[in-house]
């Protein structure tokens, strides 16, 4: 979840929720509130609610930041994983996409993913996250299924179907998306 729609959330069962404040608070640490289940005191000032999703945060993700993946920094791995989130269709495909987008980035490749439009028009990971990601994705990111694949595609009923090349891909995209 984005911290816009974290904000439509918590404006919705917080009476007096400052969503403009919550959103001026939260504006360089998108990608760093844990979206998970709260209890929070219709009271609770913005400050302690950003607090608590950041801390929840660090707390759930050490672990597999401090594993880290290659020599890809924390910031780096944070950014890959708020990209795998959006584009993963659940836990299924998670480990293999983050397989997938490692691939292209180690190849000098386009990320060129709908989720971040600038990875069409330049190479390597977007400036900063994208969304705030669950834990599912950080282990599929910091363990990612190793492959030959470089492209990937969900049809209608949101199966993926995996590509070596761009050929392959291009079949996928007549068979599964016309």
């Amino acid at each position: 979840r984005s911290n816009e729609e974290i904000s439509t959330i918590l404006s919705k069962k917080l009476p007096d929720f400052d969503s403009d404040l919550f959103l001026k608070e939260t504006n360089n640490i998108q990608g760093q509130l844990f979206p998970d289940t709260y209890f929070i005191y219709p009271l609770t000032g913005i400050d302690e609610i950003v607090k608590l999703l950041n801390n929840t945060f660090k707390r759930k993700t050490k672990t597999a930041l401090e594993k880290g993946y290659k020599n890809y920094s924390s910031e780096e791995i944070i950014i890959m994983t708020s990209v795998v989130e959006e584009e993963a269709n659940g836990d299924n495909d998670r480990d293999i996409i983050a397989g997938i987008l490692w691939n292209r980035l180690e190849k000098g490749m386009m990320l060129q993913v709908d989720v971040a439009p600038e990875t069409y028009k330049t190479k390597g990971l977007p400036k900063s996250p994208i969304t705030n990601f669950g834990i599912k994705s950080l282990e599929a990111t910091v363990n990612p299924k190793d492959s030959l694949y470089l492209f990937y595609l969900h049809d209608k009923n949101g199966m993926i179907h995996l590509a070596k090349n761009y050929t392959e891909h291009k079949n996928n995209i007549k068979k599964y998306l016309k």
